[in-house]
């Protein structure tokens, strides 16, 4: 079966998440560092040390090898798991500390600048929810994840 422009346009989509989470973990990692990770995950007052470095570590890593994943398009489906998961605990993380009123910055593009701008953060994540939850339910490469089934018109 030949690509169709759906294929072309999930696989755009999906190229553009993975170079995405690949960035932002990347700058987490390599630009400011994990040591300014740690302390911006410490700001939002959900974790004690030493589980602060712990899960900063964790979540910095694993947005790159998801992105890197996408980007490769190797294990699509649980990249974009990975994905969907790690957007729903931001977004959590992000609600529960604008719903406290801290003043933070939420180190989702590095560390060290200005305080979190809460409902463009907010309207970021759910973009990216939106864009993920339509590349679950995509069929990239012809194979559809939930179970085919397919909307059609009335004839």
């Amino acid at each position: 079966m030949p690509p169709t422009p759906l294929d072309y346009t999930l696989t755009t989509l999906r190229v553009l998440l993975g170079a995405w989470l690949g960035y932002t973990g990347g700058i987490k990692v390599f630009g400011s560092g994990l040591e300014q990770f740690a302390a911006d995950v410490a700001n939002y007052r959900v974790f004690q040390d030493p589980w602060n470095v712990v899960v900063a570590w964790f979540l910095a890593w694993l947005e790159i090898v998801t992105g890197l994943l996408l980007l490769a398009g190797v294990a699509r489906t649980g990249a974009l798991w990975s994905a969907l998961g790690m957007t729903v605990a931001f977004m959590l993380g992000i609600g529960q500390a604008w719903a406290r009123g801290l003043d933070i910055n939420c180190g989702c593009f590095g560390g060290g600048g200005e305080t979190t701008n809460y409902p463009l953060h907010s309207a970021m994540l759910v973009l990216q929810l939106v864009l993920i939850v339509f590349l679950l339910g995509g069929r990239e490469g012809g194979r559809r994840v939930f179970r085919g089934r397919q909307l059609r018109l009335p004839e």
